[in-house]
C-alpha cells in the first residue's frame, strides 16, 4: 500500500507549505477525496482521475516514488483540512494538442459510440470571458452585469438535442427535461413568480428524490430581452431584467453553496436541519416562442480544469457571495438547446456537496441571429433551488 502523508497546516500558512508546490492547489482541490481514497484501497488511479492543466495535463506514470500532492479542503466540519499524499504513480505532462485528442476520444466513447459529438450541427457565438492574462490576443469587452476585465471569442456550440439521453448533471453539469409549466403567460411578474416556484418545487423535489427543496426566491429572474412585455416600473429590477448574462459563468463557488443555502433557510424562517448532501440545481425556461434570439449555452463541465476558473465576487440585495468567472480555453466544449418550447426547460447543477458530482459546467447567453435572423426577442424565467437529502 502506498503511504499516505496527512499533515493539518493553517489556511493562512499554505502558501509557503513546501509540500505544496506552488499553483498546484486550486488544480488538485478537485481530485483529492477521490485520490485518498484510492491511496487508502491501495488502488491505482486510473486515466480518467488524471490531473490536467490549462497548457497540458498530468497522467499516471511508471516511477512509483514520485509524489503526488493533493488538497483536499473540508468547508462544513473541520475547516480546511491540508494533506500531502504519497501515490504510486508518478505524474508527466500531456501537451495541450494530446489532451484535445483525448477529450474528443473521451466524448465519444462516453456516447456509447452512436453519436460523435465532434460531428454534431454547430453555431457561432460571441461569448465573454475572465481575462487570463495581460497579453491575452482578444478583444475587450464590456458585458453588464459583470465588472471583472473581459474579452470575447467567437465559439462553435453545439446542438445537444441528439445527446440528451446521454448527458448527464453529474458529468456534463446540464440536461434537457420535458415539463410544461401553467404559468408562462402570466404578466404580472410577482404573481408569476410565487406561481412558478409553487409548481417547479415538488416537481424539483421528485425529479431528485430529495428529502426536501429550499427555493431562492431572490434568485427567479424574468429576463425580456425585447422589452416590450416588461412593465417600465419593473425595468432592470431583480425580478424583471431587460439584459441578458453574456459572459462564461457559474453561479456559486463551491465555498458559497452552504452559505447561501443557511441564509435562505434564515430568510424564510426555515430551521436547520442536519443533511448528508446538498446541492444547487438551477432551472431554465424559455417563455417565447421559438426560435429565440439569445438562447442559454452551456460548457461541457468534462471539459473545464479549476485553472480555468477565476473567483470573483456577486452582490445583490446587499448580500455578497463568491462566484466563478471563466477563462477562455480551446478544450471546452459548449452546447445549446435550439428552439426551445413552453413544454421543456433546461436543467443544470450550480453545487454539489458531494465534489465527485459537481461539474464545473458554465454557462452564458449569446447571440444567436447569426444561424436565425428572425428569431424572436427572448423572455425567460430562470430559478434555483436548494436540493436536500437526509
Amino acid at each position: 500500500m502506498a503511504a499516505a502523508l496527512i499533515r493539518l497546516r493553517a489556511l493562512t500558512k499554505s502558501a509557503n507549505d513546501p509540500l505544496v508546490p506552488s499553483g498546484w492547489s486550486r488544480t488538485l482541490l478537485r481530485c483529492g477525496f477521490r485520490a485518498l481514497k484510492l491511496v487508502v484501497s491501495n488502488i491505482d488511479p486510473p486515466r480518467s482521475s488524471a490531473v490536467r492543466t490549462n497548457q497540458g495535463g498530468f497522467e499516471p506514470g511508471e516511477d512509483n516514488n514520485r509524489a503526488l500532492t493533493c488538497i483536499l479542503q473540508n468547508f462544513h466540519n473541520v475547516g480546511p483540512v491540508f494533506a500531502a499524499i504519497r501515490l504510486k504513480p508518478a505524474l508527466r505532462f500531456v501537451p495541450l494538442e494530446r489532451r484535445k485528442t483525448e477529450m474528443g476520444a473521451e466524448m465519444q466513447g462516453s456516447s456509447t459510440a452512436h453519436i460523435n459529438r465532434d460531428q454534431l450541427k454547430s453555431v457561432q457565438g460571441q461569448i465573454a470571458f475572465a481575462r487570463r492574462s495581460p497579453s491575452e490576443k482578444a478583444p475587450a469587452i464590456v458585458v453588464r452585469g459583470s465588472d471583472g476585465p473581459l474579452v470575447s471569442y467567437d465559439v462553435t456550440i453545439r446542438d445537444a438535442r441528439p445527446i440528451v439521453d446521454e448527458l448527464s448533471l453529474d458529468r456534463e453539469g446540464f440536461t434537457l427535461v420535458q415539463h410544461k409549466i401553467s404559468c408562462a403567460s402570466e404578466r404580472d411578474p410577482e404573481v408569476m413568480r410565487d406561481r412558478y416556484l409553487e409548481e417547479m418545487v415538488p416537481f424539483i423535489k421528485d425529479y431528485f428524490k430529495a428529502s426536501w427543496v429550499v427555493p431562492k426566491r431572490d434568485a427567479v429572474i424574468i429576463r425580456s430581452v425585447g422589452g416590450s412585455s416588461v412593465p417600465p416600473a419593473e425595468k432592470g429590477t431583480g425580478l424583471v431584467r431587460p439584459y441578458v448574462a453574456s459572459f462564461a459563468h457559474i453561479d456559486y463557488a463551491p465555498i458559497a453553496g452552504p452559505v447561501m443555502a443557511a441564509q435562505e433557510d434564515q430568510l424564510q424562517g426555515i430551521p436547520i436541519r442536519a443533511y448528508s448532501r446538498l446541492m444547487i440545481i438551477q432551472a431554465w425556461h424559455a417563455l417565447s416562442e421559438p426560435p429565440q434570439d439569445f438562447p442559454l449555452a452551456f460548457c461541457d463541465g468534462n471539459s473545464v480544469v479549476d485553472t480555468d476558473l477565476v473567483d470573483t465576487v456577486y452582490e445583490n440585495y446587499d448580500v455578497k457571495h463568491k462566484t466563478w468567472l471563466v477563462h477562455y480555453s480551446p478544450v471546452h466544449r459548449w452546447y445549446y438547446f435550439p428552439e426551445m418550447t413552453l413544454d421543456e426547460f433546461a436543467l443544470f447543477k450550480g453545487y454539489d456537496s458531494e465534489d465527485d458530482h459537481n461539474p464545473r459546467s458554465a454557462h452564458a447567453a449569446f447571440d444567436n441571429r447569426r444561424a436565425y435572423p428572425n428569431a424572436k426577442p427572448r423572455k425567460s424565467v430562470e430559478a434555483r433551488f436548494f436540493v436536500y437529502y437526509d
